[in-house]
């Protein structure tokens, strides 16, 4: 069963004498220390979004709910998923450790599946803010739909994770008699959860970088124009500068998805097809780090980088004391820039009001 299997493996090859020494002199402890505190820094990370956005009136937006959904999502493999993982690798009996390895293979493809679908979502929601913001606007409109969206991919999750139910025995990890309904099941999440969200993400970071290139330009000879009436290098390395950034935040973004998920769908093909491929424990052992890793990095990247979050979050940080002081200086000397800008002319402020020029600061922190 993919790369629970391969854990499954051990707990039935493991000698049952020296897993119980290994608890006694904490071998195990040490050994998985750094999944508890991954477990941990994506609680509090995940947690701090959706505590975020219910004290600050500012952030229900329909939008914002996105990405509490997502936080839901990867604050359950902090939760729930680390946890079963953890009482999989660490069992003593087999029987036991098999029924847990199942639970936790089928919940970490809940996940998975979640994960990506929410991604999906919450890029294609600024790809339409950014591409076709009169659509976006129409469909702001209509909450209705929105709930309609976070129901389904919860329920897709949940219907494709049980899919294996059909024919598995949770107690029963030695059984390859339905290796082709597991091979079947493994190649087509790989394509539909994988492939295909891969080639959309793609699509639509790229879409969003051309239009954000053509505005950032734009945007910079008109404040230009506005300032001096005449360009200099500074501005225009200020727009290349600009350009870079956001082209170098969905660059991440598309890595740390390929990254994270390609080595989990890839192992499982691997371990499903029985190839005769020599994979070390150590790329395991890596491959299980990165798909929860996944959990602690989307946050990071998605609502934090999110124009509002990095405003409501600055001004937690100014009222906390001088400490945190710090972390307001950026996003206060951009609020003075475009405060300054408003007040040379008219068509500067008629530029920092119009919806479709925040683009930037929605997609990332430029």
């Amino acid at each position: 069963m993919g790369l629970i299997g391969h854990k499954m493996s051990n707990i039935t090859n493991n000698n049952t004498s020296q897993i119980q020494t290994g608890w006694k002199d904490g071998k195990f402890l040490l050994k998985e220390i750094h999944y508890i505190i991954l477990a941990v820094l994506i609680i509090a990370v995940n947690a701090c979004v959706i505590i975020a956005v219910w004290r600050k009136r500012t952030l229900h937006k329909w939008q914002n709910y996105l990405l509490v959904s997502l936080a839901c999502s990867d604050l359950s493999t902090g939760l729930l998923g680390l946890p079963i993982a953890l009482l999989c690798s660490i069992a003593i009996v087999p029987k036991t450790g098999c029924i847990f390895c199942t639970v936790s293979y089928l919940f970490t493809k809940f996940i998975s599946i979640s994960t990506i679908l929410h991604l999906l979502t919450v890029t294609y929601e600024r790809f339409l803010f950014i591409v076709y913001p009169f659509l976006h606007e129409r469909l702001s409109a209509k909450h209705v739909r929105f709930k309609m969206i976070l129901a389904a991919i919860w329920c897709i999750s949940l219907a494709v994770a049980l899919v294996p139910f059909i024919w598995t025995d949770p107690a029963n990890c030695s059984d390859n008699d339905e290796a082709k309904q597991w091979l079947f099941y493994t190649v087509t999440t790989l394509i539909v959860f994988l492939i295909i969200p891969m080639v959309l993400l793609i699509f639509a970071f790229v879409s969003m970088f051309l239009v954000a290139k053509l505005h950032i330009r734009r945007q910079e000879m008109l404040l230009t124009r506005v300032r001096s009436g005449a360009q200099n290098p500074t501005e225009s390395n200020t727009a290349s500068r600009k350009e870079a950034r956001v082209a170098i935040i969905f660059a991440l973004m598309l890595a740390i998805f390929v990254i994270c998920w390609g080595p989990y769908f890839a192992l499982s093909i691997i371990d499903e097809l029985d190839m005769q491929i020599y994979v070390p424990d150590k790329l395991w052992q890596a491959n299980n780090v990165l798909r929860f890793l996944t959990s602690l990095l989307n946050p990071l990247l998605y609502s934090f980088l999110k124009k509002d979050f990095c405003q409501a979050l600055s001004m937690t940080c100014c009222t906390s004391g001088a400490v945190a002081r710090g972390c307001c200086v950026p996003y206060n000397r951009r609020c003075n820039a475009r405060e300054e800008v408003k007040l040379h002319s008219n068509a500067a402020q008629r530029l920092s009001e119009t919806g479709h020029h925040t683009l930037i600061t929605q997609v990332s922190t430029v």
